[in-house]
């Protein structure tokens, strides 16, 4: 095969209250592209959303990705161009890693003509050290829940949500990843994980079922996300606005500190309400996006 075309999904994931157990693809992407050279030089290319900068190309996701998938497979073309265009935001709680990860790693299989089949993928990139639940969910789209038996074996299914919209909002803060490393408890009150365990079932039924009345019910969380929100200024005044402007949930990306707020309507209001309530908190960077449901997952064109 010449050339390899994949397209990706952001993963958000630990959607309330389904802490490290539940993933939802939305429609912000990454495009890798592979090409055989007909040289032996390595070539990466990376626009979009920037990376930071690294002794090596080697240690972007996407090359270390393939690199590991040709050592696997035991072949490699003798020269590659790789190009990158991502436009998933960094240190968000949007997965960018794993994203570019399992695109890297499902490019380079297709690129060797395959041989490596799906359930092989995902345990490549979850010994990698990447989230299951956000592997399986920049793979397959949609909404998936996932879980990890006994024996370690990864069970998980995916589910196709009606075409819902979101308003995704991401601020700056540069020592957010620092304040927030390593906040979650080794243990937690009987009460709140009932609290939680409770109302996931219903939450999952009413993505499914687009029921936006349901899910400010049961979208709710006693685990996690206060321990994270506190090092948002003004989280709590943008999650105000935002209800009052017509939002059904005001929560967390994954862990943070990108916000989604799950709408029927009204988006750009909503948004416009909690930027203003985020700036007069003090932040004054901020990026915001409407967004659908990928539930496509990741897409492979091949061309010879």
């Amino acid at each position: 095969m010449y050339k390899v075309n994949v397209t990706i999904p952001a993963p958000i994931t630990s959607l309330l209250p389904g802490l490290h157990s539940l993933g939802l693809a939305v429609s912000l992407h990454a495009n890798i592209e592979m090409t055989v050279r007909r040289d032996d030089q390595f070539e990466v290319i990376a626009r979009g959303e920037p990376y930071p900068d690294v002794a090596s190309a080697f240690r972007h996701p996407v090359v270390r990705a393939a690199t590991r998938l040709f050592q696997i497979k035991e072949m490699a073309p003798a020269g590659l161009t790789i190009r990158i265009d991502n436009y998933i935001p960094r240190n968000a709680g949007l997965n960018v890693e794993t994203a570019l990860y399992v695109g890297g790693m499902v490019g380079a299989n297709n690129l060797t003509e395959g041989g490596l089949n799906r359930a092989e993928l995902i345990e490549m990139a979850r010994r990698a050290g990447f989230p299951a639940e956000g592997i399986v969910t920049a793979m397959l789209g949609g909404l998936n829940f996932v879980m990890e038996d006994e024996d370690g074996k990864l069970v998980y299914n995916s589910l196709e949500p009606p075409p819902l919209r979101l308003t995704l909002i991401v601020p700056d803060l540069p020592d957010y990843a620092e304040q927030t490393a390593d906040l979650l408890p080794e243990s937690v009150p009987l009460a709140d994980a009932l609290f939680n365990l409770s109302r996931l079932p219903f939450m999952i039924d009413a993505l499914v079922d687009g029921d936006f009345a349901m899910l400010r019910r049961t979208m709710r969380d006693r685990l996690f996300e206060a321990r994270y929100t506190k090092y948002i200024p003004g989280f709590d005044e943008a999650r105000a606005a935002g209800l009052a402007n017509g939002a059904a949930v005001v929560t967390l990306a994954g862990k943070g500190p990108a916000i989604i707020a799950l709408a029927a309507y009204n988006h750009a209001l909503i948004a416009n309400a909690m930027l203003e309530a985020l700036q007069k908190a003090g932040i004054n960077e901020t990026r915001y996006w409407t967004l659908g449901i990928d539930a496509q997952g990741i897409t492979i064109s091949v061309a010879e």
